[in-house]
């Protein structure tokens, strides 16, 4: 028995319905538009509900193949946490470790470490933040209000950069710089009034003649002379009559300050000599040859030169009596330390000397230090070569 389908209006399931070209919506179709050969699926149910299940069916494939990638994909990884789950190893991040150790890509843990490290070592050398305040606070009381040395008449705080109230260290060590150089600029006004002249030389001398003995007895009582005071060993003594003959005595071993202030009994003996007549009235003159120590008196003609890794020097003595001349190569690039040294006692020729198996790239500083009578003693500028 055939049975067929009626042909009349079919329902479209709601999640079906579309919009025909017209643009009206289409809930109900026909089971198969009479004349079709080739039915429409917009027209007729049977061949729309087919094509929708044939679409269906496409989309059903393509989400299986979606699926099969994924699940390869997650089997991959399930593999890869479980082993590292069992080596126990972990992704760690990488930072900029900067100046902490010179790595852009540097783990994150070592960084820390470091920043840790550096933290505790700043505590130990600069001290905790409490104590850094404390020291802050332990500026001078009432310092910014105090008398300048450098600018006298005017306060502390009037000085370029002065931090009235300081909060930070930066602006405690710029403070105690400023402090610095004050003081610096008050004592070499204060050296300046109190460097020893010429005029601050005082000697007296007195004598009295033995006939027994034929010899003069000089001595030099209450004479002073400031520190820096240098013998240049030329000094003379000398001892006229009244008929015009005379006798001269230099003083250069012991020189005339070897007699002054007492020393070396304070006395100096002058035996007159077969010119002098012994029975005139004599007449002694002190010709007297000191000079005060300073740079310009007591410092050598010194030139150096480069030559590879040497540097070689040639001194010219201005002094060379009682003198101590005592010549140090100092390394700049290595905190000044001394890296040789050369004395010369009472020279009186040029001296030369060469500073050799130096560092390439450093810079050098020969000191000459002038040493006078044993106790005063003149260091000399700084001469700069590098290597």
């Amino acid at each position: 028995m055939n049975q067929f389908v009626p042909n009349r209006p079919l329902t479209i399931p709601s999640n079906m319905r579309f919009f025909n070209s017209n643009n009206d919506l289409v809930s109900q179709l026909y089971p198969i538009v009479d004349g079709s050969t080739l039915p429409d699926p917009t027209n007729s149910f049977i061949p729309f509900v087919a094509s929708q299940v044939s679409l269906i069916k496409d989309q059903l494939v393509s989400v299986n193949t979606i699926l099969s990638a994924y699940n390869s994909r997650i089997s991959a990884l399930e593999v890869t946490v479980s082993q590292i789950q069992s080596s126990g190893a972990t992704a760690i991040p990488v930072v900029n470790g900067g100046c902490l150790n010179g790595s852009i890509a540097a783990p994150m843990q070592n960084v820390m470490a470091l920043l840790v490290t550096n933290a505790c070592n700043y505590n130990t050398v600069l001290g905790t933040p409490t104590a850094l305040s404390l020291a802050i606070l332990a500026q001078c009381a009432n310092l910014a209000s105090a008398d300048s040395y450098s600018n006298p008449g005017s306060p502390m705080s009037s000085l370029s950069g002065w931090a009235t109230t300081p909060t930070t260290v930066a602006q405690m060590e710029n403070n105690q710089w400023l402090a610095y150089c004050d003081a610096r600029a008050g004592i070499t006004q204060a050296l300046l009034q109190s460097t020893p002249k010429c005029s601050d030389i005082h000697i007296n001398m007195s004598g009295y003649y033995d006939s027994s003995i034929q010899t003069i007895y000089v001595s030099f009582p209450n004479s002073s002379y400031p520190v820096g005071t240098i013998d240049l060993g030329a000094s003379t003594i000398t001892v006229s009559d009244s008929s015009g003959h005379s006798m001269i005595t230099t003083l250069t071993s012991p020189n005339l300050l070897s007699y002054l202030n007492g020393g070396l009994t304070g006395v100096l003996s002058l035996p007159l000599t077969s010119t002098i007549s012994q029975i005139e009235t004599y007449t002694v003159t002190l010709y007297a040859v000191l000079n005060l120590a300073n740079n310009a008196t007591v410092c050598p003609n010194i030139s150096s030169w480069v030559a590879g890794q040497t540097i070689s020097y040639s001194l010219q003595p201005l002094i060379t009596t009682n003198v101590l001349y005592t010549v140090s190569l100092l390394d700049a690039s290595s905190g000044s330390v001394v890296v040789a040294t050369v004395t010369y006692t009472n020279p009186t020729t040029p001296q030369n000397h060469t500073f050799s198996a130096l560092t390439a790239g450093h810079t050098y500083n020969i000191r000459v230090s002038v040493t006078i009578n044993g106790d005063v003693t003149t260091v000399c500028p700084l001469i700069s070569n590098t290597v």
